[in-house]
């Protein structure tokens, strides 16, 4: 059993953790969610869907070198409240801009699952929908 002077001495433990509080202005690297076959992500968007940086690949295949950089997008993820970004696949970066015109896609919340790889293709079938 507790006594007082420890309950005491882990009061003044917890209020030293309690007084180093402070609030993020902005976040400046986000981290990767992945999208897996079969595996559905929640997800909102909080930002338009833009090109990523380039990068300098010393590989000699010529296919690796000529790739363009990907397109990325700022979400939240639903299952677990962090910002993050993903990857967004050509497919439905076309599909959320055709979809909703100027990009009208920021702050709306969907589920997208990974489907099967297009047989003889470099893509993979997307399943999206939006969700309330």
């Amino acid at each position: 059993m507790a006594t007082e002077d420890s309950k005491q001495k882990d009061d003044k433990d917890s209020k030293k953790k309690d007084e180093f509080t402070f609030k993020v202005k902005k976040q400046l690297i986000f981290p990767v969610l992945r999208m897996e076959q079969h595996i559905p992500i929640f997800v909102q968007i909080i930002g338009v869907i833009y090109v990523g940086k380039e990068v300098k690949s010393e590989t000699t295949d010529k296919k690796k070198q000529n790739e363009k950089p990907a397109d990325l997008c700022h979400i939240i993820n639903l299952e677990t409240g962090e910002a993050m970004m993903i990857v967004v696949p050509a497919i439905v970066k076309s599909v959320l801009e055709e979809t909703y015109e100027k990009e009208s896609y920021v702050d709306l919340k969907f589920k997208i699952v990974k489907g099967e790889k297009a047989e003889g293709r470099r893509y993979f079938f997307y399943k999206i929908d939006e969700i309330e």
